[in-house]
Parts: structure tokens; sequence; C-alpha cells
């Protein structure tokens, strides 16, 4: 295991395993993609990352996460109801930064 890879697993700890792997495998898909120069299927990866994303945030305010990540019926919606979330137990940006962004990447891959 090299030192980035470590660093990573203990930043990623509280993730469950099999989401972690997947967050890790559709980051590396992507970056892959990109590197490659290839658009298309580093679009369909972006997707794929920020349904990931998703399941982990949404995971992390419900106090359950689940043991794959799926993709909501509407992406949106299904982020805008993040934003319910109480201010008082999770940050700003796990209520409302992350879960716009994910929306503003998946429209773009969408």
């Amino acid at each position: 295991m090299t030192q980035n890879s470590v660093k990573t697993e203990s930043i990623l700890a509280s993730i469950p395993a099999p989401l972690r792997t997947e967050l890790i495998g559709a980051y590396t898909n992507v970056w892959r993609n990109y590197k490659e120069s290839r658009w298309e299927p580093a679009e369909l990866n972006g997707g794929k990352l920020c349904e990931v994303v998703y399941c982990i945030v949404k995971g992390h305010i419900d106090g359950a996460f689940p043991s794959k990540a799926s993709k909501p019926r509407n992406m949106v919606q299904a982020c805008q109801e993040l934003e319910k979330a109480d201010p008082n137990k999770f940050s700003r940006s796990l209520r409302i930064q992350i879960p716009r962004i994910i929306m503003a990447l998946y429209e773009v891959v969408r």
C-alpha cells in the first residue's frame, strides 16, 4: 500500500467499505478516462460518481448507509431533499454545497 492510499483510506474511514470502494473506483474511472481523452465514458463515470456521493451523503444524514450505491428516481429532487436536513446537526457543505454540486455535475453528464 502506498502512502497516498493509506492517507485516502484514513480520510474515508467513516464511509462503509463497500461504498468507499465504489467511490474510489468511480473516481478512478473518471480520472483514467479523462486522461485518455475518452470523453463519453468519463461522462458516464461522472454520473456514477454522483450516485455514489449522493448515497454517502444521504446515508450520513439518515444515519444508515446503503450496502451499495443506487440511483434515486429523480436526482435533482433527491438532492434538494438533503438541503432540509437539520442545520444544527449537519454542516452547510453536507446539506447544501455537496448536493448542489452533485446536481450540477449530474445534469452535465446526463
